[in-house]
């Protein structure tokens, strides 16, 4: 399992990969600093989830978050230091799955991880086994049909 942190501090991204690695082993922690080391990591790798921390300004964050969103569905988990609206909506509106203030507990944090992963996981999984078919429509002057 993969998880990409970007904006975050070395001490930090020590205490998110200890928790990872508690909690959701084996997990590999991979740091960026900038928006396109982010999107190669993003193509090269494909990791299982992207938290983007606190320390990016808001307009990176955004501007981020919309880029990553045109290159990938990879869930990502934004982390703020204010758990004021405004911050959280416009990441949202950006892409981000999930919004989080930079204090959140860590089992709260570890839970919301594991199922941002779990969905992401899924989605992956139905992709692949649903093939795309055509179905017709229902032909409703049929004598076999219900009319439901």
């Amino acid at each position: 399992m993969l998880i990409l942190v970007m904006g975050e501090t070395k001490e930090s991204v020590e205490n998110i990969n200890l928790l990872f690695n508690m909690c959701l082993p084996p997990a590999s922690i991979l740091t960026v600093n900038q928006g396109n080391e982010c999107m190669i990591v993003i193509k090269e790798r494909n990791p299982n989830l992207i938290i983007i921390g606190s320390k990016l300004t808001n307009a990176d964050c955004y501007d981020t978050i919309k880029q990553i969103r045109h290159i990938s569905q990879v869930p990502i988990l934004a982390l703020f230091s204010s758990s004021k609206e405004q911050p959280f909506m416009q990441a949202f509106e950006a892409g981000a799955n999930l919004c989080l203030d930079e204090n959140v507990s860590q089992l709260e944090f570890i839970a919301h991880a594991r199922a941002l992963i779990r969905g992401y996981k899924k989605d992956k999984k139905i992709k692949k086994k649903i093939p795309s078919t055509r179905l017709d429509p229902i032909d409703r002057n049929s004598q076999n049909d219900p009319g439901i």
